[in-house]
């Protein structure tokens, strides 16, 4: 077979596009598909919107976003899901698998050494195959992988113990261990209600790269105890507590102050609650 030239999608991330000014402005999210990026890019770069055009045009392909005081740019990632399994996962919001044909060809994890463990980078990228429809023609792609905090913690907590020839790398997919769950949007304690009923699911101990924070708690929100809709939060004191005294107890919001930047939301056992 030909040598086939790959498309790192990296380099999304460096193209001066005209929304970064928006963002700035409006520090509001942007969201570009594949329509959006051939038209942008088509007169002057061919070959990069050919292989772009291999994806379904109305995929959310890449974010600006307003983070640190500065405009972020994101780029479909590869994430595991309990029942989806492992995919390559577009930038919208609540990120969905792109259902195109894919062929993992190889992956490469890799790290860059630090006197301060936590300053020690750790990354990863996965080359895969994608075909046109009705096409024989394959285009090579590297995509980021969304890499496990847990992994990246042992990384950095053993770094002076690793060797250069233990670095993760192979034919095929990289392997679930390494990766973390797909990022879900998180429910911001605004848009909580006083009266509304939740339970907690689980302890999410995964960190969202966007929300570089504490463990969060996947919510189920109740409706006359039917479970209507699912929501991740950050660490709330009063949801904490629940979760450390009742487990999975159904809970109440009693309360919700606004306090300096954020809102301060109290809780109390549904139970209890209903008697009082």
């Amino acid at each position: 077979m030909s040598q086939i030239s790959a498309f790192d999608l990296a380099n999304l991330k460096i193209i001066p596009y005209q929304e970064i000014s928006q963002v700035q402005a409006t520090q509001e999210d942007v969201i570009l598909t594949i329509k959006n990026l051939i038209e942008k890019i088509s007169d002057h770069n061919e070959e990069v919107a050919e292989v772009l055009s291999y994806f379904p045009e109305n995929t959310p392909f890449v974010r600006l976003f307003w983070y640190r005081e500065t405009v972020q740019i994101s780029i479909p990632t590869i994430y595991k899901d309990e029942i989806e399994g492992i995919n390559l996962y577009d930038v919208s919001p609540t990120p969905s698998p792109i259902k195109i044909p894919i062929k993992w060809l190889q992956y490469s994890l890799d790290w860059s050494r630090d006197q301060d463990p936590q300053k020690t980078l750790v990354t990863g990228t996965q080359v895969l195959g994608i075909n046109a429809e009705k096409s024989s023609d394959m285009k090579v792609l590297i995509c980021p992988l969304g890499l496990s905090n847990n992994y990246i913690k042992s990384i950095q907590a053993n770094q002076n113990e690793l060797k250069d020839e233990e670095i993760p790398k192979g034919k095929g997919l990289a392997s679930a261990k390494y990766l973390r769950y797909y990022p879900r949007p998180l429910l911001p304690m605004s848009r909580v209600e006083v009266g509304e009923t939740y339970y907690i699911k689980e302890m999410i101990l995964e960190q969202d790269p966007r929300y570089n924070s504490a463990p969060r708690y996947l919510l189920g929100k109740l409706n006359q105890n039917e479970e209507i809709s699912s929501h991740e939060v950050l660490p709330n004191y009063y949801i904490r507590q629940h979760y450390q005294q009742f487990g999975s107890q159904p809970f109440v919001i009693l309360s919700k102050e606004k306090k300096d930047n954020g809102f301060k939301v109290k809780v109390g056992l549904k139970s209890l609650a209903m008697v009082s």
